[in-house]
């Protein structure tokens, strides 16, 4: 092999080296529209009562309270798709009793475990609401839940960070790695190969336009006929994976290209 072969394979170590991502697909944006149309930064503040379904301030405060919960299940409740929620649960502790609801009864509902933060991340990307929980094993002592949000996450990151999440809690994110989301329940997320949290998906997906009223289908039945605004400030993280992604793409071009030169 000449030197242009070995400049080719070069090239093609440092794509694979990049890693791989997974792609946001259509139903994916529209999943990650209507989070954005949830406004959580604002809504289901800790520390207030609120009304879970709409996270609209009740007058009182609820010193050291979070939503986490209410947030999902008020979410789950617009997409048409039931989790766990007042009135057949209080507030108080729901996270822990709707973890131990998605093992036993939401198969009932149409929840699935997902085996994996990567396949839980895929789902989301394909318009799947996938729901991360964390059961405390102390039940007198808060979990916490969160969505999972679509986003091309690199494989490195991923690992190492978790997947992305909107999530209600001491603070509220439209958008954060789940290891920052769950810090302050030790053990919950601590890398891909050491955690403790739980992955579920809902059978339903985004697979309408946002034009189109019929936005979340199972099968081929609409399960939501919803009015929503949906955002057009969509955010999930795009540029290093994509970045990462065309470096690969890149990388076998230029070795192709290089080993063709070299045998010619």
């Amino acid at each position: 092999m000449n030197r242009f072969g070995w400049f080719g394979l070069f090239f093609l170590f440092l794509g694979q080296l990049a890693g791989w991502s997974l792609p946001v697909e259509e139903g994916g944006q529209r999943l990650a529209e209507f989070y954005d149309s949830l406004d959580v930064e604002n809504l289901w503040l800790a520390g207030k009562k609120v009304h879970w379904k709409t996270g609209e301030p009740l007058p009182g405060d609820r010193p050291g309270k979070t939503h986490c919960s209410a947030f999902v299940a008020a979410a789950c409740s617009r997409l048409g798709i039931y989790i766990l929620r007042p009135p057949a649960h209080g507030q108080e502790l729901l996270a822990n009793a709707q973890a131990e609801w998605l093992k036993t009864k939401g198969a009932e509902h149409g929840w699935k475990p997902a085996e994996s933060p990567v396949e839980a991340q895929r789902l989301a990307n394909q318009g799947h609401p996938v729901a991360v929980v964390f059961q405390n094993p102390d039940p007198q002592k808060p979990g916490h839940i969160a969505l999972v949000r679509p986003s091309d996450l690199d494989e490195q990151r991923l690992a190492s960070d978790g997947t992305w999440v909107i999530q209600a809690g001491q603070h509220n994110h439209r958008c954060c790695t789940l290891k920052k989301g769950f810090k302050n329940h030790p053990g919950a997320w601590n890398n891909a190969g050491d955690y403790q949290v739980k992955f579920f998906f809902n059978q339903t997906s985004f697979r309408k336009k946002s034009g189109d009223k019929r936005i979340a289908t199972k099968g081929t039945s609409i399960v939501n006929r919803t009015t929503l605004t949906m955002s057009q400030n969509v955010f999930y993280e795009t540029s290093p994976s994509i970045l990462k992604l065309n470096l690969v793409t890149a990388a076998i071009a230029i070795a192709a290209a290089c080993a063709f030169c070299g045998h010619y």
